[in-house]
């Protein structure tokens, strides 16, 4: 599927503007795969933090995972908003 996208784009009269959205496409990757890297990173910190919390009160394990699912979720929403921004200035 990617490798048709990818022919068809290529296939293209214009192979400036093959080449442009090409380039799009990557970076909006990019920028999706360095936010949910980063929101993973903060969220195995919040997780760890909760868990000391948990260790220490006594409390429900079952909040651990929630600062990693909070911060992936968040992170994807960064990611996205980055990527309508970096359309955004391009005109589209």
């Amino acid at each position: 599927m990617i490798v048709r996208l990818i022919q068809n784009l290529l296939s293209r009269q214009d192979p400036q503007q093959a080449h442009t959205l090409l380039t799009r496409m990557v970076v909006s990757g990019i920028l999706l795969f360095v936010n949910l890297v980063l929101a993973g990173f903060y969220g195995v910190l919040g997780a760890t933090v909760v868990y000391l919390v948990v260790e220490w009160g006594g409390f429900s394990t079952t909040w651990v995972m929630a600062p990693i699912a909070v911060a992936l979720l968040v992170g994807l929403r960064k990611g996205l908003l980055a990527i309508q921004d970096y359309w955004q200035g391009y005109g589209h």
